[in-house]
């Protein structure tokens, strides 16, 4: 079973363990710009949300030209009215 850091903990209070898209119960933290596009600053919170498994898998599948923009503007939008 996967333990949770300190950090992945503080992503999913953030969201309140909901995906930021839909608010079904998260599946995953997932990284906006991936590790390999920008290295050890993808686990940073400001990059990492929380998504149920369908966009998750969404987000893979259409590309992070599609999905970043996406998952950028619901992030801001929530942690704005927090």
């Amino acid at each position: 079973m996967y333990e949770y850091t300190e950090d992945d903990l503080v992503v999913i209070n953030l969201f309140h363990a909901r995906c930021i898209l839909c608010k079904q119960p998260f599946h995953t933290i997932h990284e906006i710009e991936t590790r390999g596009a920008i290295g050890k600053e993808a686990m940073q919170l400001n990059n990492r949300v929380t998504l149920c498994k369908d966009h998750h898998d969404w987000a893979h599948t259409v590309g992070s030209n599609i999905a970043n923009p996406i998952l950028l503007s619901y992030r801001d939008r929530i942690l704005a009215n927090e």
